[in-house]
C-alpha cells in the first residue's frame, strides 16, 4: 500500500532495517512504555537523548514563589510523561541548559488538580518566563508524589528535593 501511494504521488519508498537497541527493535510503543513506567534510563537509550516535554510557561497560583521556590508552570504539549513525582531535570531555554527540580502531579497538599501539572523550579534563575517555551528533560526520579500535613512540612521537603536534584545533576 505504501509503495502504491509512493508511485501515485511520485516518490520512491524504500524499506530500511529496524534500529536496534540492546538487540531489540526500537519502537514508539517501547519508548512510551519506558517513559510512563518511569524507566528513564531505558527511555534515554531508546531515544538517544533524555525523555522530555515542552510547553509555554503560564501563570500559576504563585504557591511556589510563596514557599521560596518559584516555579515555571505549564501544561505539557507531549502526551507521554513519567509517573507522578519529583524529578531532577534539565530545562532548555533559548538553547541554554538550566538545572532544576520538577513536580509532575496533582498537587495533593493543595486539594489536587483534575489533571497532572508540571511545575519546574530552576536553580539560580531570575527572570520572566511567562509566555516563553520551555523544554524539560527528565534526568532522575527523586520520589513519588505525596500529600503533606501542612505548608511547613511541604517547604522542608521541597528544600530536601532541591538539594537531592542538585546532587544528582552534579553526579
Amino acid at each position: 500500500a505504501t509503495c502504491e501511494l509512493g508511485t501515485e504521488l511520485g516518490f520512491e519508498v524504500r524499506a530500511g532495517q529496524p534500529f536496534l537497541c540492546d538487540g531489540h527493535p526500537v519502537s514508539s510503543t517501547k519508548i512510551r512504555a519506558a517513559i510512563t513506567s518511569g524507566d528513564l534510563d531505558l527511555a534515554q537509550r531508546l531515544l538517544g537523548r533524555r525523555a522530555s516535554t515542552f510547553g509555554v510557561v503560564r501563570h500559576g497560583d504563585g504557591r511556589g514563589k510563596g514557599l521560596g521556590f518559584p516555579t515555571a508552570n505549564f501544561t505539557p504539549e507531549t502526551p507521554v510523561l513519567p509517573p507522578t513525582g519529583v524529578y531532577a531535570v534539565e530545562a532548555i531555554l533559548d538553547g541554554n541548559v538550566l538545572p532544576g527540580v520538577a513536580n509532575v502531579g496533582a498537587r495533593p497538599t493543595f486539594g489536587g488538580d483534575a489533571q497532572n501539572a508540571l511545575e519546574v523550579h530552576l536553580f539560580d534563575f531570575d527572570g520572566d518566563l511567562y509566555g516563553r517555551e520551555l523544554e524539560v528533560a527528565f534526568v532522575s526520579r527523586i520520589r513519588g508524589e505525596q500529600k503533606f500535613a501542612d505548608v511547613h512540612d511541604l517547604r522542608a521537603q521541597i528544600a530536601r528535593d532541591a538539594q537531592s536534584a542538585r546532587d544528582r545533576l552534579r553526579a
